[in-house]
Formats: C-alpha cells, structure tokens, sequence
C-alpha cells in the first residue's frame, strides 16, 4: 500500500518522500492533481498527502474527487500542506473533511506525527468495523442447523397445517439449485450490507427468512438455539426480529414433544408459497440474463 504525495514543488516532494521511505512506507510522487488523481484510481493508497497550490487540478479539487469515488475513498486519510496562513480556509478544509493541515514551512516531526495519527485513526476504525461484522459474518456464514431430518418420528408428529409444505414435486436438480441459489443471498447480505450500509435489524430479518428456507430445502430442523447460536452477541436482535417474523404470519415454531422447551422454526405455509414462487421467478430472470 502506497502514500500519495502531490506537490508541484520537486524539493518538498523528495524531501517528504525521503521521510516516509525511511519509515518504511512506499511512496508514490505527482506533480499536479490529475496525476494524483491516476495514481490512486490505479491503486487504493493507505494516505494522501497533497499541496493545496498546483496548477491544473488544485489539492481541494482533488480533495473533492476523491471523496466522489465511494465509501472506499471517502476513508482516506487526507492531509494538506500550504502556504496559506488563511484560519477561516483551514477551518473550511478540516471542517469538509480533511484529516490533517500543515502549514509551510514545516517541520518533518509535525509531518510525521501527522501521518502516524492518521493511520492509528484508520486502524482504529477498521479494528471497530471489524468487531461490528464480526456478528454478521457469523450470520452470512455459521449457519446452524440440526442433522435431523424430517422423516424423523419426533418431526412427522410435529407437522402442521401452518408449516411449509415438503418441495416433494420438485427433482433432486431443482431443490438443489434453489438451495444454491438461497445459499448464495445468504453469502451475498454482507457484500450488500457493506456497499450500502443496512439496518441491523433488517439484515437479521433477511438472514433468518433465508435461513430458514435453507433449512426446509436441506430437509433439517432449524431450532431457535441453532440461531442464536450463530450469533451470540445479536441474540436479542435475533429473537425480536423472530417474534415479529410470527406476528407477520411469515414463520412459525413448534415445539418439540420430546423436550417441550426446544422450538423448531419454519416458514409458513403461505408465506412459503409466495416466497419460493417469487424463487423461481429470480432465478428465471437470472437463467434469461445469463443466456
């Protein structure tokens, strides 16, 4: 991973390039905006650096391209280095976003200083988004689920007018492409939720329909217990989304005669028949595209 520097004066570049080097960093040096711009298209840096004087593209303009780029590029530390003794445009900048504002001449300690509480902020945020998606990983990929089949004595006993009906008229071919195709929404929840950032609740709402339909493809129990043990941390987010998902007529549990504090959960009967029809229509569409 790269720093950027942008400066049009080739003195402070070097200067400041022999600096970072000697800390171990790999640095890449621009002339202008446009060039730095390039260069971080090429490759997301750790840091920029940039002058805020240069002709062409001026360091606020690239400043504010790269924030248009996305949440990947809005992340970046960015420091500026100017001349301008102007308060009330240090203020403007620091207050758009900016991470840092050295005033030349400076001293390379400052700079230093500067770029190492840049980075200690940047790992301290992705140490806390780490922590945050740690549950949902655990969601997305731990599914738990009981080796139980239905064909089990305890499970035939239990059935219901409410629950789901068995896929029986469906070919090995087809359950398992609607499992695959269930499992790959399943995967997918994070990679959506981090390109646009969900409510937790309504992850776990989408996690535990899928979820649960995974598991009367798969043929299994899928107990309450299997669910919050997939995430232990969101287990009240889990039970209350669950208790809303019965309100709403979308799930149902029983009860297990053999240990009457064990509950199995299941979608409904008509929720499933609406869910996996609108199934078999994605995955139609997909099969059109994809031809």
């Amino acid at each position: 991973m790269k720093i950027i520097v942008a400066e049009d004066d080739w003195l402070v570049s070097d200067l400041v390039r022999g600096m970072l080097e000697k800390q171990g960093y790999a640095v890449a040096c621009a002339e202008d905006g446009e060039q730095a711009f390039e260069l971080i298209r090429q490759e997301i840096p750790l840091l920029i650096i940039s002058d805020v004087y240069m002709p062409g593209m001026d360091g606020e303009r690239l400043f504010a391209k790269v924030r248009a780029l996305g949440i990947e590029y809005s992340t970046i530390p960015f420091i500026f280095l100017t001349g301008d003794d102007d308060d009330s445009r240090y203020a403007q900048r620091m207050m758009n976003g900016a991470d840092g504002h050295i005033r030349k001449p400076f001293s390379f300690d400052v700079l230093s200083a500067h770029v190492t509480a840049c980075l200690a902020n940047s790992k301290r945020h992705a140490m806390l988004l780490e922590k945050k998606f740690a549950d949902y990983s655990e969601l997305m990929h731990n599914v738990g689920t009981s080796n139980r089949p239905f064909s089990e004595p305890h499970a035939q006993t239990q059935q219901t007018k409410d629950a789901a009906p068995d896929q029986n008229g469906m070919s090995d071919n087809e359950l398992f492409q609607q499992r695959a195709y269930i499992r790959s929404l399943i995967d997918n929840l994070e990679y959506q939720h981090n390109l646009l950032p969900t409510n937790e609740a309504d992850l776990v709402t989408s996690w535990l329909v899928l979820s649960v339909a995974e598991a009367h493809l798969s043929g299994v129990l899928l107990f309450t217990s299997d669910l919050y043990h997939a995430a232990p941390s969101a287990k009240t987010t889990i039970n209350s989304r669950m208790n809303l998902l019965v309100d709403k007529n979308i799930l149902c549990k029983r009860a297990i005669e053999a240990d009457g504090r064990r509950q199995s959960v299941h979608l409904t009967y008509d929720f499933s028949m609406r869910f996996f029809t609108q199934i078999d229509r994605s995955m139609e569409r997909l099969r059109d595209f994809l031809i």
